[in-house]
């Protein structure tokens, strides 16, 4: 399924859970019915993870000025000379 088409397999699940909770059809706490959300969350986390990873392993100087630019932008820097 297409997620950029509308609602995504996690969505449906996550709204069909909360209604069954709220409708007391079912008696799984909040945290087993938040399932879709932890796992959307998961998700992003690996991939931020592998992300910065990637990042970190990286020779490229491209990459390295830009992590060198994003550094001083963090710290205040904002395109002063050093």
């Amino acid at each position: 399924m297409d997620s950029s088409n509308g609602m995504g397999c996690l969505s449906v699940a996550q709204i069909v859970l909360v209604i069954l909770k709220l409708t007391e059809l079912i008696s799984w706490s909040w945290w087993l019915v938040l399932t879709p959300v932890w796992i959307w969350l998961g998700l992003f986390l690996l991939v931020l993870i592998l992300g910065v990873i990637a990042l970190n392993v990286s020779n490229d100087k491209e990459v390295k000025r830009t992590k060198k630019d994003i550094d001083e932008i963090w710290n205040g820097k904002h395109g002063e000379d050093n």
